[in-house]
């Protein structure tokens, strides 16, 4: 998921909180 290059990750993160929610944390956590 977080594989795209550093550019807009944090908007990345963004939609996968609004998808996925909690398990958004995680993958920030990773």
């Amino acid at each position: 998921m977080a594989s795209y290059t550093g550019v807009g990750e944090d908007v990345v993160f963004d939609i996968v909180n609004k998808k996925k929610g909690p398990e958004a944390i995680n993958v920030q956590k990773c």
